[in-house]
């Protein structure tokens, strides 16, 4: 991604190169209008603290707002590293390995690898 910013007859333009196999057409002209809007929202609050500048437009807003709307109840009384444990447990190999023996009591355990994708 190269954003080249120059001067041509008194005015400022702006080059906008990218490679496709890296970057959609569509997300590199949601990057432009973005840029944009943020210069032209400094241009005209130039006494603005940074967080008070636009920098998307309201659907883009809403939808990077949706994105955090993600709670989930957890143990309050419990620490970071215990929560992160149980998580790791609950989707670890041996957690797999007990639904499997769970759910398909009677299966030769041999073969247990051929359900562990079903759990």
């Amino acid at each position: 991604l190269i954003i080249q910013i120059f001067e041509v007859n008194g005015k400022l333009s702006v080059k906008l190169e990218y490679d496709l196999n890296c970057f959609a057409e569509d997300s590199m002209e949601r990057l432009g209008k973005n840029y944009l809007k943020t210069v032209n929202s400094i241009i005209n609050k130039p006494d603005s603290v940074i967080g008070e500048y636009e920098i998307v437009d309201e659907s883009e807003r809403e939808m990077l707002l949706s994105f955090n709307n993600n709670k989930t109840d957890y143990e309050r009384n419990r620490d970071i590293y215990f929560l992160f444990k149980k998580v790791c447990f609950e989707y670890s190999y041996e957690r797999r390995f007990q639904k499997v023996v769970k759910k398909y009591p009677t299966k030769n355990l041999m073969n247990v690898h051929a359900y562990l994708p079903h759990i």
